[in-house]
């Protein structure tokens, strides 16, 4: 709804699209905290593994999700340190979720004109209004090595050898910023009294903006 300039759509890897809710209702377990909130960082993948033991069964090594059966059991507020979202269709980005902060790391903007690195305290400013990556740079630091260790446990159990948004920059980005119509968008904005845009996204894209 607004955020990072998007409207009605998910471009980005950003809290607005990942802060997804999570409801759970098991009998024996939950029916003692009706209408009781938690706050910790989940990742979707983890609703798997949690059901898979709640039913009784182990969650395979394999498996990326976590689960928080014993969370729910003992009713504490406990999750993940960080989670990770990439980003494939709109945008090519990762970002990190970690404390009250989020990290996103734009690898292709989609033309959306991202910068390559945010940082918003989304805590303070849940619409991620204000990007304080140049003055929080300790808090940039500490994010970007959360996303290299995510990756590198990642790479471990990994069964492709290719990683998903490496395969779509390799193919040239998200499909819409491949269907030859740059040169086109160039222009149209410059009719439309956007040259400063145009120009910006024409600097960080030099080989579509010289492609018909």
């Amino acid at each position: 709804l607004g955020e990072l300039n998007i409207y009605m759509a998910h471009m980005s890897a950003d809290n607005a699209t990942g802060k997804i809710p999570l409801i759970v209702r098991w009998p024996g377990i939950t029916d003692t905290q009706k209408n009781r909130a938690y706050n910790a960082v989940h990742c979707h993948v983890d609703a798997a593994a949690t059901i898979l033991e709640l039913a009784g069964a182990k969650v395979p090594e394999s498996w990326d999700g976590v689960s928080l059966a014993d969370a729910l059991k003992s009713g504490k507020d406990e999750g993940r340190v960080y989670t990770v979202i990439s980003h494939m269709a709109g945008s090519c980005q990762r970002s990190v979720r970690f404390d009250d902060f989020l990290f996103i790391r734009s690898y292709h903007d989609g033309y959306h004109c991202f910068p390559d690195r945010m940082l918003f305290d989304v805590k303070n400013d849940p619409h991620m209004m204000k990007n304080i990556a140049s003055s929080r740079k300790d808090t940039l630091g500490e994010a970007a090595i959360l996303l290299d260790d995510w990756y590198g446990e990642m790479l471990k159990t990994a069964t492709y050898a290719q990683d998903p948004l490496w395969s779509v920059m390799i193919a040239g980005g998200p499909e819409h910023t491949r269907n030859g119509s740059f040169v086109g968008y160039l222009k149209h904005l410059k009719t439309t009294g956007r040259t400063k845009w145009a120009d910006y996204l024409a600097s960080r894209h030099p080989r579509g903006s010289t492609e018909e």
